[in-house]
C-alpha cells in the first residue's frame, strides 16, 4: 500500500513522473516495434531463413515477460528509478549487440535474451507501477491510460524513422542509432528518482513469495495475464512479419 506525501516543484511532483514514464515507454515500444521491419534486410544480408531471426523476437517477448516480476523485485530493493535505468541500458545492449551479430547464436542472446529482459525492466508492467503509486487517486485510471496509449504512440514516431533509416543506410547503421534511442531510456530513468523518493512512502513490506501467492490467487489477476499473453502473442506475430510478408508481395508484384 502506497500513501502519497506533498512535494515542491516539477520535478518532484507526480506530473513529472507521468511525462518521464510517457517518453521512456514511447521510446522502448518505439523501438520495439520497429523489429519487423529487419526481418527481410538482416535475412537477405546474413543469407538466413526467417526462423532464426523470429526465434530472437520470439525469445524477446517471452523475456519480457520473464523478466517483469524480476523487475518488481529488484524495485522493490533498489527503488523503481534504478530498476528501470538497468532495464533501459540492457535493451540498449541488446539493440548495439543484434547490429554487430552475424550468427544466429549472437543473435539469439542478443535481440533476444538481452534485449528481452531490458525490456522486461523498462517496459509497461514496472511504469505503470510506478505511475500508479504516485497518481492522485481520482486521476489514476486516467493517467495509467496516458502511460499504456504511449507505447502506440512510440511507435508512430519511431517506426517511421527506422524505415527511413533503412532505406537511406543499411540495416546495421540503423540498429546503431535505436540503440543510442534505446540509452536515452537510462537518464529519463535515473531523473524519476528524486520525484519518486518524494511523492512515494511504503506503508508495509511484503515479501516477493507472499507477493506472488496473493497475484495467483486472484482470479482477476490470472485472467488479465492469460488475456495480456493471447493479446502479445497476436501483436508480436503481426509486428514481426507482416512487414517481411508485404514486402514480398510488392516485390513479386513488381516482378511480373
Amino acid at each position: 500500500m502506497i500513501r502519497q506525501t506533498t512535494s515542491r516543484g516539477l520535478w518532484h511532483s507526480p506530473v513529472f513522473v507521468l511525462i518521464v514514464a510517457v517518453l521512456i515507454i514511447s521510446t522502448a515500444y518505439g523501438v520495439r516495434q520497429s523489429s519487423g521491419l529487419f526481418m527481410r534486410p538482416i535475412t537477405n544480408d546474413l543469407g538466413w531463413g526467417r526462423e532464426a531471426l523470429s526465434l530472437a523476437f520470439a525469445t524477446q517477448a517471452l523475456m519480457m515477460g520473464v523478466g517483469a516480476p524480476i523487475a518488481g523485485y529488484l524495485a522493490d530493493r533498489w527503488g523503481g528509478a534504478r530498476t528501470v535505468a538497468l532495464g533501459g541500458a540492457l535493451f540498449g545492449l541488446g539493440i548495439f549487440m543484434m547490429s554487430q551479430s552475424t550468427t544466429p547464436l549472437s543473435m539469439f542472446v542478443s535481440a533476444g535474451l538481452i534485449a528481452g529482459l531490458g525490456l522486461g525492466g523498462c517496459g509497461l508492467s514496472l511504469l505503470l507501477a510506478i505511475v500508479g503509486q504516485v497518481a492522485p487517486e481520482e486521476k489514476r485510471s486516467l493517467w495509467m491510460g496516458i502511460v499504456t496509449a504511449s507505447a502506440t504512440g512510440g511507435q508512430l514516431l519511431i517506426v517511421p524513422v527506422s524505415q527511413a533509416l533503412l532505406t537511406e543506410y543499411d540495416w546495421v547503421m540503423t540498429l546503431l542509432v535505436l540503440s543510442v534511442i534505446a540509452g536515452l531510456i537510462v537518464p529519463m530513468a535515473f531523473s524519476l528518482s528524486a520525484a519518486s523518493a518524494a511523492t512515494t512512502v511504503k506503508d508495509r513490506e511484503i515479501g516477493a513469495g507472499k507477493a506472488l501467492q496473493e497475484a495467483l490467487r486472484h482470479r482477476g489477476f490470472v485472467l488479465l495475464v492469460t488475456g495480456f499473453f493471447v493479446c502479445g502473442f497476436q501483436v508480436v506475430f503481426i509486428a514481426v512479419h507482416l512487414p517481411a510478408y508485404l514486402a514480398h508481395i510488392i516485390h513479386d508484384r513488381d516482378q511480373l
